[in-house]
């Protein structure tokens, strides 16, 4: 009898942590998810899933529009990057500066950033936001 109290507690011992974990949502603004600080991008590089070319611009007040509208967001880092939906085809995303760069790849309500995929919070990435600044590049 004693021996399964001994193993009951030990798998509640070995399951608290993973309790605490699942039930702990960090979220972060745009600025946290980089790797570099939004005002040392010097270019922002962009396509859509409806086209198959990049399209890049070093225009400081272009990227300062962009990552403004990325700004208004809060992101909710998710349990083990995993995510339910991953389309065959989406807009990606680089912003380089300060000899590091960064990705996004927005879908839905998520969006991967750096190899680290985030819930949404307080709105979405929205497609037609994206192809008009798209198409505003030259």
């Amino acid at each position: 009898m004693r021996k399964y109290i001994y193993i009951i507690l030990i798998f509640i011992y070995a399951m608290i942590p993973l309790f605490v974990l699942a039930n702990q949502a960090v979220e972060k603004n745009f600025e946290e998810t980089l790797n570099i600080p939004s005002k040392q991008i010097t270019k922002l590089t962009l396509d859509t899933p409806d086209n198959h070319h990049y399209k890049s611009t070093t225009n400081q007040r272009k990227i300062k529009f962009f990552t403004n509208y990325l700004s208004q967001l809060t992101y909710e880092r998710m349990l083990a990057d995993r995510t339910g939906y991953m389309p065959d085809r989406a807009s990606i995303i680089y912003l380089d500066g300060n000899n590091q760069s960064n990705f996004i790849v927005p879908y839905k309500k998520e969006v991967m950033i750096n190899h680290k995929v985030y819930k949404v919070k307080n709105g979405k990435i929205d497609s037609e936001f994206l192809k008009a600044f798209y198409d505003s590049l030259e």
